[in-house]
């Protein structure tokens, strides 16, 4: 393992304790965010973006570490990395959140009462706002909702994993009743809101 961190990232600097501790908290950090995004619903291709750029940047700064710690004022070039740094998490942040097939920002979910309420600052993609349970016998399931967006256009549906329920597409505002018929067996579906990309999104569920 320690070979592989090597040849992503260059050997450690054992000269400089400090220089030595910030190697190996960045690799960890490395490696954690990487397990992160992998297990995200993000594309492929801004996840490897980012596995390739971080190393590369590292070794970069590392090597000009090295070659510049003798001439030049400790505290100037931490400050320095310190604000290049912080750029270019914002610069991958941004590639994130513009390529990831599933955004939400600012997401809230809340249970009370047998009421379940969703607020959504941004959205894009699938966001899974609650799971009903179902019971043999059939008949029809009756889930009150209400339902809102600022910009944009939301679908509320009822899905298995291999069958839409019901769905409705929302632009503005809407109140209705999700009618859900004949369940015959025990099982599960899911409620979820959707959007290309849409704003200021709320749902509410009463009883579901």
């Amino acid at each position: 393992m320690q070979r592989v961190i090597e040849w992503m990232f260059g050997k450690p600097d054992k000269s400089s304790t400090v220089s030595h501790i910030s190697y190996w908290m960045f690799t960890a950090g490395y490696i954690a965010i990487l397990i992160l995004a992998v297990l995200s619903p993000v594309h492929w291709a801004a996840v490897l973006f980012g596995a390739v750029l971080l190393p590369v940047f590292f070794r970069l700064v590392n090597r000009l570490n090295r070659l510049i710690r003798q001439h030049i004022n400790m505290k100037v070039f931490f400050i320095t990395a310190s604000v290049f740094t912080f750029l270019l998490a914002i610069g991958v942040t941004a590639f994130l959140y513009f390529y990831a097939d599933n955004v939400t920002v600012n997401a809230s979910k809340r249970m009370t009462n047998d009421t379940v309420t969703v607020s959504i600052g941004t959205l894009r993609g699938n966001y899974d706002v609650t799971e009903v349970g179902t019971t043999k016998g059939g008949g029809t399931l009756f889930i009150p909702y209400t339902a809102s967006v600022g910009e944009g256009t939301i679908t509320l549906s009822a899905e298995t994993e291999d069958q839409v329920l019901w769905e409705q597409e929302i632009s503005d505002s809407r109140d209705g009743t999700m009618q859900i018929q004949g369940f015959i067996t025990d099982g599960s579906f899911d409620i979820q809101v959707a959007a290309e990309e849409a704003s200021d999104v709320s749902v509410e569920l009463k009883n579901p």
